[in-house]
């Protein structure tokens, strides 16, 4: 391999180690203006898309994921990369899909494990991050305030009793 190539592996290996999300699209068919619209999106969400060949990204991979990728490896491909969210990519790629007919996401791999198309999408579907969190950290406070407010409404009732009593009989 040329001097040249062995860098542009070695940075493509880099970007794939601290990935968090990443997706290989299909982007034949697709028009300049199309391709630069998509690159602009992907752009303003900090997802990097590349058009790099087949054979070098076989060789960026580890070593572990090179034999599953391989079947996705065939064809002009495109890699979406995203080094803060997971599912980013593949939501970004699916709805230009959804909007252009194009590009088709070949697989995709989040948080080191390999999906294919249909996961992917399925991935792509789910509320984000933050809101999925927000919902689970509301599913676990909701149980523990409605037993406080169960608890706390006797003291609550008697001080309200010992309150008006006290009101009726200013002297006592």
């Amino acid at each position: 391999m040329r001097p040249e190539k062995v860098e542009q592996v070695n940075a493509m290996e880099a970007k794939l180690r601290d990935a968090r999300g990443v997706c290989l699209a299909d982007f034949s068919g697709m028009t300049v203006a199309v391709l630069s619209e998509l690159r602009n999106r992907c752009r303003s969400q900090q997802i990097e898309f590349k058009v790099f060949k087949n054979t070098l990204t076989r060789r960026a991979l580890r070593e572990d994921l090179r034999e599953p990728f391989d079947r996705y490896l065939r064809g002009p491909t495109a890699l979406a990369i995203s080094q803060t969210d997971e599912v980013a990519p593949a939501r970004l790629l699916t709805d230009f899909a959804r909007e252009f007919n194009s590009p088709r996401i070949k697989a995709g791999l989040v948080a080191g494990k390999l999906y294919d198309e249909a996961s992917i999408k399925e991935l792509a579907t789910l509320p984000g991050k933050n809101v999925l969190l927000s919902r689970l950290v509301w599913g676990l406070k909701s149980p523990v305030q409605r037993l406080h407010t169960a608890l706390s409404s006797p003291v609550r009732n008697l001080a309200t009793v010992l309150k008006q009593v006290a009101e009726k009989a200013p002297g006592a």
